[in-house]
């Protein structure tokens, strides 16, 4: 005898499908949510790993900073200790220069002139003094031109002092220029 089975197979099947797909659904939603955990917890990570390679190289960064201004630091105080040296060094050549210009003029001077002042800046010598006459300051002036030391003098002022008893100066009044020279 054939069986005939009067039972809701479609239904049943149809049953069957729905709490399948409603597994493969929920299944899909979790391997979804895992997915979606799983990168963010990954990209939450490279992201802090960058923070942390970001803050080493701005503690780097002030660390050059400060040395860059440490070294800037330095760089002026060697400026400054150079220019101090410097100055030093005028003052030790200087200091020889003051003798010799005193040496030449006691050399090129003569009797009949007698100097009342000299200043000497920057290489170039200032000389003011009185003569018996106008032949003596031409001769000092020769002199000046002649020296080792001095040169290209030139005459500012010349004029004559008080009258003696004849009407004659007793004495004339100069003021010349020279040049100090290191070697002539």
């Amino acid at each position: 005898m054939t069986r005939i089975n009067l039972l809701p197979w479609r239904e049943a099947e149809r049953e069957q499908r729905k709490k399948s797909f409603f597994i493969q659904l929920g299944a899909a939603v979790l391997a979804a949510a895992l997915v979606w955990y799983g990168a963010s917890w990954y990209m939450d990570g490279l992201i802090s790993h960058q923070e942390a390679r970001n803050d080493r190289i701005q503690q780097a960064s002030r660390e050059l900073d400060s040395k860059i201004a440490e070294i800037e630091d330095l760089e002026q105080e060697l400026e400054r200790l150079l220019s101090r040296a410097e100055v030093i060094q005028d003052l030790q050549d200087g200091r020889t220069s003051v003798v010799q210009l005193m040496e030449e003029m006691v050399s090129i001077l003569h009797d009949g002139i007698y100097l009342t002042r000299i200043q000497e800046q920057n290489g170039r010598v200032s000389i003011q003094g009185r003569s018996r006459s106008p032949q003596e300051v031409s001769v000092f002036l020769q002199n000046i031109d002649n020296s080792s030391l001095l040169g290209d003098p030139d005459l500012d002022s010349f004029e004559a002092g008080g009258p003696d008893g004849d009407g004659q100066p007793r004495y004339y009044n100069f003021a010349a220029r020279t040049s100090q020279q290191a070697n002539r």
